[in-house]
């Protein structure tokens, strides 16, 4: 950076500084955002989150007596069954024909049955208190994702305004340097000041 700014000044004593410093253009669809709206958005928009929140909304649906086997069980079936039998015989007449009969049967049947469980050891109570804590280890993961999220948002948000301000700070600096050095060439061509001022400036 030094020998660029020596470069100009040598050019030109009466030049006037330049910011060392690249311009860069906003990309075209850049969103200007607050920290809570970039939050938001990286919340809203998330694959992961939306994954951890889903599952945990399955399992808050699940926490049901029916999942839990309180409910009466119904049970039904249905069946269809056939046969088909013949017999054949010879007549003794003078023309050998041969004569028979068939006989086919069909038969249809259906169940319907009820079951209702009394007693099962605690099962049913320890099964709905499985799917309860289930819900609630599902909720503070999806809660947990969102602050892991919220967290690495925040500090990419707080480290582009720290250099920002780094680089706000920077040109400040080396316009500051430009114009100390400019004024110390000024000072070594009036003679109110020795070179080792304007070599000194150029250093800094």
């Amino acid at each position: 950076m030094l020998g660029i700014l020596a470069l100009g000044l040598a050019a030109g004593a009466h030049a006037q500084p330049t910011s060392l410093l690249p311009a860069f253009a906003v990309p075209d669809g850049a969103l200007r955002l607050t920290l809570d709206e970039a939050i938001a958005v990286a919340l809203a928009r998330n694959p992961g989150q939306a994954i951890s929140a889903l599952e945990a909304d399955r399992a808050r649906n699940d926490v049901t007596r029916g999942n839990a086997g309180f409910l009466p069980t119904l049970d039904a079936s249905a069946g269809l069954a056939g046969s088909r039998s013949g017999a054949f015989f010879s007549r003794s007449d003078s023309t050998g024909a041969s004569t028979g009969s068939v006989r086919s049967s069909t038969v249809l049947d259906a169940a319907l049955g009820l079951g209702v469980t009394l007693s099962d050891g605690g099962l049913r109570e320890a099964t709905y208190r499985r799917l309860q804590a289930d819900a609630r280890r599902l909720a503070l993961l999806a809660d947990a994702d969102a602050e892991a999220l919220a967290l690495d948002v925040s500090t990419a948000y707080l480290d582009v305004a720290r250099q920002a301000d780094l680089a706000d700070a920077f040109a400040e600096a080396v316009v500051v340097s430009e114009d100390r050095l400019r004024i110390a060439q000024a000072e070594v061509r009036i003679g109110t000041a020795a070179e080792i001022e304007a070599a000194l400036a150029l250093a800094d």
